[in-house]
């Protein structure tokens, strides 16, 4: 079997208390955003796309219904940070029989972000195996990774995600101030609002 070029992990198991309800469906352009970040890591050719979520919220599973390599992992540490949803996601993809060559890392609460910003990370030259978006000051997700991290992304921990990664060694970054705004509290929801008129 042919090896994948390219998986992506989209992580959404947050719990969503600063919001006060799912970000996962806040509607954005007719979609809710979770459905609108696994569907653009399909766009842009991740296959599979494993998408990682609450667990017991069958709501938010349903907002993917029809969507083509999307495998959906539910977390029940997910009180832990992002790190444990990091971690869930690249052991499954470590424990599959193909390992693909690299991997997309993308949240949901990003709705800003369009198939056009995930091809300019994919197509940017890389020596380090690392290519992330640049923004507020810091590389951030989402981002690319060569197979070489897979194994460091594996030990995630705590709510760092792959910070520590993005923040420890050479990386390749591309401007994308279009990922500076992520919906996390009322006031980042009223400043999408604002954007849409």
């Amino acid at each position: 079997m042919k090896e994948p070029e390219l998986a992506a992990i989209v992580l959404a198991a947050g719990g969503s208390f600063r919001l006060g309800h799912p970000k996962q469906l806040v509607q954005y352009e007719g979609e809710p955003l979770i459905r609108r970040a696994a569907r653009l890591a399909v766009e842009v050719g991740a296959a599979p796309t494993l998408v990682v979520l609450p667990a017991g919220v069958p709501v938010i599973q349903l907002a993917l219904a029809g969507l083509s390599s999307i495998v959906v992992l539910e977390n029940v540490q997910a009180a832990e940070g992002m790190g444990s949803s990091l971690r869930l996601s690249m052991n499954t993809l470590l424990d599959a029989n193909v390992i693909p060559k690299r991997l997309l890392l993308l949240t949901c609460d990003q709705p800003l972000i369009e198939a056009r910003h995930l091809q300019s990370l994919l197509q940017a030259p890389t020596g380090s195996g690392i290519t992330a978006a640049f923004y507020n000051g810091w590389p951030g997700v989402p981002a690319v990774f060569d197979r070489q991290h897979f194994p460091a992304l594996a030990q995630a921990h705590g709510d760092q995600g792959a910070r520590t990664l993005l923040r420890s060694g050479p990386v390749t970054t591309v401007d994308m101030p279009e990922a500076a705004l992520d919906v996390d509290t009322p006031e980042d929801l009223s400043r999408l609002t604002d954007l849409r008129h």
